[in-house]
């Protein structure tokens, strides 16, 4: 198979090697060291990995997928097949903003990226494009602007489609702004996007627009009236097509977690009473949704019963369980809780005063949780890091590992798991130590491929190059 010669940071270029994501590197550093080589060959794999994960795959050496990011977005969906695609927000040398996606095919390199949507005013309000896949490779993009909401879809040969809104834009004058927009999709393409406005100050609507597979976008929903400060967490499609959302209500003792569900795309929702107190502080809460439909959370909490817990609502019309805390102490959730189909669920924490990356796996069927497993124990610790689990429970986690006390330099590696009751293999370096490397996502199918994205700030300069290393 061969792989282009794009250029790269010359950091990487001399050592060779390559949710729903958390928070700054700020006072971590590398595990891993790679040794200078004189003449790296680029079309040469980084490391074979024997591990039953994929028995013939290996990680091959970065690639550069676009040269000119405005911020750190960098989205990636992947099918069955292998074939990935990548959105993200570009800068053009007209100084405009546009949505770019670039394709690799599963049997080839990188396809030049391609200009979706241009967005001429840098100051209107956007979020990042998020991207995902069918498992026979309909992709679709969602991001958001001050025009609205939008969607972009991609058919196996074929281009993407232009962009359509799904999603209102500016009303009465003001502007309008998306306070936060989560989008999910299954594997046969049923999607449901959800999102709150500001357009009344801090009275915010929770709304919804749905999909289901291989049809058309709904008018959108409102799921909950406006009321005072109505924020969408995360949102998950079940292979069934349930869909779940949970998002938070700020009231007048603090801030409460609620859940809304619809069966199918185009269902009413139907909201369950308050599944967690009022706290001082966001929940920063994550959804999963098994194939038949099982469902669970899992959130930060403050005070009283602990710092992660977790719930569970067995199927549409049960209630949510009680909070079972997973983590006690002070810890940071890196990662959305992500779940196979069989209700097999992974999610990632970080402990605030210690420097190891650690898995907790559990079941939203039953609510029972592993104890906190670490994966990647690093010198100077982990930071910004991302999870894919495939339908069948294979798992990738790509993370950015500190070089140095300060931070300032870092490195990307990787590390996956064959099976929901297997071993994460020990962490592969897959880029060199440079100043502002960061992940941005990762993807992976049924059968053990997968695909990291992270940029590389240049010279702190505010565009930024988004790289992919493939797994295949």
């Amino acid at each position: 198979m061969a792989y282009p010669t794009f250029p790269a940071p010359a950091d990487v270029r001399n050592d060779g090697h390559r949710r729903v994501r958390s928070t700054a590197l700020a006072g971590l550093a590398l595990l891993l060291a790679t040794p200078a080589v004189a003449a790296p060959n680029w079309s040469a794999p980084i490391q074979s990995v024997a591990t039953g994960h994929s028995p013939l795959a290996i990680w091959h050496r970065p690639q550069l997928v676009s040269g000119s990011l405005e911020d750190r977005s960098g989205a990636i969906a992947l099918d069955d097949a292998g074939n990935a695609s990548s959105v993200c927000n570009s800068i053009n040398n007209s100084g405009a903003y546009p949505v770019e996606a670039s394709i690799l095919p599963a049997s080839g390199a990188w396809k030049a990226p391609v200009e979706l949507q241009v967005q001429a005013d840098p100051y209107l309000d956007y979020r990042p494009p998020i991207v995902r896949s069918t498992a026979t490779g309909e992709m679709t993009a969602v991001w958001t602007n001050a025009k609205g909401i939008w969607a972009s879809e991609k058919r196996p040969g074929q281009v993407w489609s232009a962009p359509i809104q799904i999603g209102p834009g500016l009303s009465g004058g003001s502007r309008y702004e998306v306070v936060r927009m989560v989008f999910a999709m299954n594997r046969s393409g049923a999607a449901v996007v959800a999102w709150s406005d500001a357009r009344n100050s801090h009275t915010y609507p929770l709304y919804a627009v749905t999909r289901p597979a291989g049809g058309s976008w709904s008018a959108y929903q409102i799921v909950v009236p406006a009321n005072f400060g109505l924020v969408a967490d995360s949102v998950a499609v079940g292979a069934n097509g349930a869909m779940i959302i949970a998002w938070e209500r700020n009231l007048t003792n603090g801030v409460a977690l609620y859940a809304s569900r619809a069966v199918a795309p185009g269902a009413s929702w139907v909201t369950s009473p308050q599944i967690l107190p009022p706290q001082n502080g966001y929940f920063k809460a994550s959804v999963a949704v098994d194939a038949a439909g099982d469902a669970g959370i899992v959130a930060v909490v403050s005070e009283g019963i602990g710092r992660i817990v977790a719930l569970n609502q067995p199927g549409a019309g049960a209630p949510w369980s009680s909070p079972v805390r997973i983590v006690a102490g002070d810890y940071e959730l890196l990662t959305p809780v992500l779940s196979d189909d069989a209700g097999n669920a992974t999610v990632l924490t970080l402990p605030v005063n210690d420097l190891s990356l650690l898995a907790i796996e559990g079941s939203i069927v039953t609510n029972h949780w592993s104890a906190k497993l670490p994966i990647v124990a690093a010198r100077y610790g982990t930071g910004i890091s991302a999870l894919a689990v495939a339908a069948n429970g294979k798992a990738v986690v790509c993370t950015s590992i500190a070089n140095d006390a300060s931070g300032y330099t870092s490195s990307i590696a990787a590390l996956t798991r064959s099976s929901p009751a297997g071993s994460w293999t020990a962490a592969v370096p897959l880029s060199g130590a440079s100043p502002y490397n960061y992940v941005t996502d990762v993807a992976t199918n049924p059968a053990g491929q997968a695909v990291c994205t992270w940029i590389k700030e240049l010279n702190q300069a505010p565009t930024t190059s988004l790289y992919a290393n493939t797994f295949r």
